[in-house]
């Protein structure tokens, strides 16, 4: 309970400092931070691929050896660089010119492409040295890391909004953040294990392999992720980009929930093997997320601006809009649960094959009924495609109670016969 709620805590914080961001920037310097961000995203998951999986497959045995463990840490720090210089030469043109369709100028999408590069750096290693610090069960150690860089990032918000804070400083506070965390978490690693610069050739071929399983994955979410970025600058304007970002800030107010069932309600689900109880359990999860994020949804359309305060006079006047981003929000949080669920148990027999290709069929589909160019249309669309895989989740969830409950009754044996 204690290891969740110091998680709420630290998305609480980070939320804090996200709507201050909102509040504080104008609309044109806010639009070029979103631009930043989502391609940061972008950027990281390509540079990770399926090393940070192959990590732990592979960490996992040889945890306590220290020597080796360094060999297989460095081996995932230099297969991540060369992914990263990838990655940045593909992330980096397009994000100047997403900056350049949204009114910046050269010497704005410079500054603001050194810090896409400073920030970016850190995540390299953090992701790798976090890895040593949870296999050596470091839990409470994270959190209290997490949270305090949470608490910096915050504490430099706070001072900048009291100046004259832009897109540039605003995203230099998250860089700093990064590397405040990279730093601590490389000395942990290098008080417990032996990171030489040795590389095992073995390993790099087993990350290479599971990379290159996870790539299709990885750049379709990338793409997925700009989809809106890409159309509003396109058809709109830096305003829309701003309007659709802070709407989607809102979203962090919603991680919260999601945090607390994932860290609190997932653990038992994983736990319980019992085919009725198990039954009752997801039932009564997603039944009851239903519920929190449907009060949620509801307040959003019923009174809009009391969510909109949190985001700043300059967007008041988007309560209609306001009640399609947190539904879109909701939706997509409650599929994360599900997929969460449904993962922890392996029931995922639809989802393997049937995730891009619905996805896609929906947004072909939406893309061509909808106009794109109005933004509440683009919204409806963002709220199908996030609603698109509900029903795979749905499928597979029947499936795998169905099977659990067939198996258990197979190993079944009654007392006469065991007699």
């Amino acid at each position: 309970m204690e290891y969740a709620l110091i998680q709420v805590l630290v998305q609480f914080v980070n939320a804090v400092g996200g709507l201050l961001v909102t509040r504080t920037l104008p609309k044109s310097e806010y639009a070029l931070l979103a631009v930043v961000s989502s391609m940061q995203s972008a950027c990281q998951a390509l540079t990770e691929l399926g090393t940070g999986m192959g990590l732990r497959a592979r960490g996992g045995r040889i945890w306590d050896q220290p020597t080796r463990f360094g060999q297989l840490l460095r081996t995932s720090l230099c297969l991540k660089r060369q992914f990263g210089v990838v990655a940045f030469s593909i992330c980096l043109p397009i994000t100047g010119w997403l900056l350049w369709r949204n009114g910046a100028s050269s010497s704005t999408i410079g500054l603001l492409g050194i810090v896409f590069v400073t920030a970016l750096v850190p995540l390299l290693g953090t992701s790798t040295w976090l890895v040593r610090a949870q296999l050596h069960g470091e839990y409470r150690r994270i959190q209290r890391l997490e949270l305090g860089s949470a608490g910096f990032r915050l504490s430099l918000i706070g001072a900048l909004s009291f100046g004259h804070l832009n897109a540039f400083l605003a995203a230099g506070a998250g860089a700093a953040g990064n590397w405040v965390q990279a730093l601590t978490l490389r000395k942990w690693a290098n008080s417990k294990t032996n990171v030489t610069r040795v590389i095992n050739s073995e390993d790099r071929r087993e990350l290479l392999r599971l990379s290159l399983r996870s790539l299709p994955n990885a750049v379709f979410f990338c793409i997925q992720g700009q989809v809106l970025i890409l159309i509003v600058t396109i058809t709109g304007s830096p305003a829309a980009v701003a309007e659709l970002a802070a709407l989607t800030r809102l979203a962090t107010v919603f991680a919260i929930f999601s945090v607390a069932f994932n860290n609190i309600v997932v653990p038992k689900f994983v736990r319980c093997q019992e085919p009725d109880r198990l039954r009752r359990t997801y039932v009564d999860v997603i039944g009851g997320m239903i519920l929190a994020l449907g009060a949620l949804a509801g307040l959003a359309w019923l009174w809009p601006k009391p969510l909109l305060w949190l985001l700043g006079g300059k967007y008041a006047h988007l309560q209609r809009e306001c009640g399609w981003i947190v539904t879109s929000g909701c939706v997509g949080q409650l599929g994360m649960l599900m997929w969460n669920l449904n993962s922890s148990k392996a029931w995922i027999r639809v989802q393997a094959p049937g995730f891009i290709p619905t996805v896609l069929l929906v947004q072909v589909i939406a893309a061509l009924a909808l106009d794109l160019r109005r933004f509440n249309d683009l919204l409806l669309f963002n709220l199908l495609t996030v609603a698109a895989p509900i029903p795979i989740y749905i499928v597979d969830a029947v499936l795998g109670l169905r099977t659990n409950r067939f198996s258990s009754d197979s190993n079944f044996i009654p007392a006469e016969r065991a007699n």
